[in-house]
This record gives structure tokens, sequence and C-alpha cells, in this order.
């Protein structure tokens, strides 16, 4: 069994006497990007932090490489626990030129192995050319790279990145982000994001803790967490969908009003009981053949694909991801069919 890199044990954290992080418990193995994708305030951001050192913990303890660097009455300062850190702001040193800024945490290097350090990573950033430049010359996504740049030059055990994206327009973050992930992955740097960006987080990471009010909802790969939800929160909070209404037959059998649907997987049921079923838009097939038919009620195009708002005979709205040449107007009735690989299942909510 692989050890992990960085392991947390049932940390939490409070502001006075508001609990902000609960029992938080997760690990990232070596050379993997995980990362912790919520809502505003779900305490992503603090655990962040704790992990770098500079906010305390009140319960729990975590560990860097084997060692404890955090508990309710120790705290190694953050200097000491060979982190890089990427901000949302970027953090670059204004009177500084951009090799100047790399060179920043290489103080106690030689000046040779500062050279040779600096010119590598920003190499690896592609920005050696801008070398001589200051900050406020380069673009916003350009700044990143050097942050980044600055954040891989020491060679850390493990970076964090702090909404590292959200400054930028939604075209360059998509891009930078799989621009960044190769760049970590080249360096077989072990990495930790915090994003609200789900799109973000899914292109970045191995892992994706998804948080609520504290509390850790669910840690799995960005494939599990999509199809498999463990609770409604995440159900909900991850990608798009609706819940319609069914009645259990069996564990992986359920009766709804556009017909039985076959999951793959079980889900706590009792027999006849209400349960309510998650359709993701990619669950939605058109079908002119169907007997099944929605009013088209909104459309939007998406370039390659059109995504649906639909209205089934019962007056249950589902949305639906057809290939863009389906061109359906609003008001107009469309065949549609059922294709979910996973059942997403849960008990419906008492009265």
């Amino acid at each position: 069994m692989q050890n992990p890199l960085l392991q947390l044990d049932a940390v939490s954290c409070a502001y006075g006497d508001s609990n902000v992080v609960q029992e938080l418990s997760f690990h990232v193995n070596k050379g993997d990007i995980a990362c912790l994708l919520g809502p505003s305030g779900c305490g992503k951001t603090t655990t962040l932090r704790a992990i770098a050192g500079f906010e305390p913990i009140h319960l729990g303890h975590i560990y860097l490489d084997g060692v404890e660097v955090s508990t309710p009455a120790h705290r190694l300062p953050p200097e000491k626990r060979k982190l890089g850190m990427v901000f949302q702001d970027y953090a670059l040193f204004p009177h500084l030129t951009i090799w100047e800024n790399v060179c920043f945490g290489l103080r106690k290097s030689s000046t040779q192995q500062r050279k040779y350090t600096a010119d590598k990573v920003l190499e690896l950033v592609g920005l050696e050319q801008y070398r001589q430049r200051y900050p406020h010359e380069l673009s916003g996504g350009q700044q990143q790279r050097v942050a980044l740049a600055r954040a891989l030059a020491p060679e850390p055990n493990l970076i964090l990145l702090d909404e590292p994206f959200s400054n930028l327009d939604v075209d360059l973050r998509r891009r930078l982000s799989l621009e960044v992930r190769d760049i970590i992955k080249a360096q077989g740097t072990t990495a930790l994001l915090v994003t609200h960006d789900q799109e973000e987080a899914f292109a970045m990471s191995d892992k994706v803790g998804v948080m609520s009010d504290g509390y850790l909802q669910q840690w799995d790969t960005p494939y599990t967490i999509y199809h498999e939800p463990l609770n409604r929160f995440v159900a909900n909070f991850i990608g798009l969908g609706h819940f319609i209404r069914g009645k259990a037959l069996s564990p992986e059998l359920v009766d709804t009003e556009i017909g039985v649907i076959r999951g793959d997987r079980a889900y706590p049921w009792l027999k006849d009981s209400p349960v309510d079923i998650l359709l993701r838009p990619d669950d939605i097939l058109p079908d002119i053949d169907s007997e099944l038919q929605a009013e088209v009620l909104q459309k939007t195009f998406t370039g390659a694909s059109m995504l649906f708002k639909l209205k089934l005979p019962t007056g249950s709205i589902i949305e639906a991801l057809f290939p863009s040449h389906n061109d359906f107007e609003v008001g107009e009735h469309v065949g549609i069919r059922l294709e979910a690989d996973h059942l997403v299942a849960f008990p419906a909510p008492t009265q």
C-alpha cells in the first residue's frame, strides 16, 4: 500500500464558537493531484490554510510525508513544512522581474544553483523569454504560470493552490487548468487544489473531495463522484440533473413515470417505497420512434451540443443534452428514451 504524502485524521477547525471544519479525514498519495470542491463558506480554504500551517486545528492530526505537523497542541511553522503555495491573486512582487520572483524562494541556494533552477522552471512553464519583464507586463494567465514556477522552484513536497484561476476568463481558465495539471504531473509533484468550479476540479484532479458545511461529503475519483454520488447534496451539487419520483421494485429496478429503470448498483430500499431518481442530461436520448414525448421549454446552444429543458407529460422537468444537429424548437414535442447506465436513487423525503 502506498504511503500518503498528505493525511488528515478527524481534523476540526473553529473560529471562536463557530465550527468551520468538522471531523475531516482524507489522504493524498505522492504524485497525485487532489481537490477540495464546494460552495463558498464550506470550509475548504480553512482546510488548506490549516495544512499550510497558517491556521490552528482544534481536533485531529495532520501529517506530511509521515511527519505529524499539526495537532491541537502543536503546529509546525509554515516555512518548515516544505510546501509551495499558489494564491488566487498570484502574490507576485511588482518591483521584481519574473526571474527575480521565481528566485525569491531560493535565497539559501548558491548563485549558480538559483540561476539553474529559475531558468529550468521558467522553461517548464513556457516563460523563459519573459524572465526580465515585470508582472504588470504579463497577462493574467502568464502571471499565474509565474506563480506556479515560483512555487515549484524550491522543489516542495506538496503544492497548495487556492482558487488559482478564479480571476481569469472562462476560456483561459479551462486551458490553463490543463496546462497547470501537465506541468505539475511532469514534475511528479503532489498538489491539493481548492475551488468552487467543478469543471476545473474534474479537469485537474485524480481525487476530489466534495465539502458542505464543514463536512466532507464524498472523497473519490471525479468519474465516481459524478456517476455515483453518495448523498443528495453531492448529486445536486455535481453536474446538471433533476430528480423524478419512482417506486422501488428491487435493489436494481425502479418504476417511474418514464418506465422501469434498471440500474447497475444497489441503494437503500424497501419494496414499493418511494424513491427519487437523478436523471443527468446525458441519460436522455432523442428517439423519434418513442411513445414518450416531452415538450421543449428551453434550449441552449453550446456548439457541439444542445441543452434542452423538457417537460414530461406528468409535468416533471428534466434536462437533456443532444448533439447540436437535433435543433428542436421551444414548444415542440420530442420523442425521448432513457439510457442511464448508473442508477442514482435516494429514499424520497418524508412529508
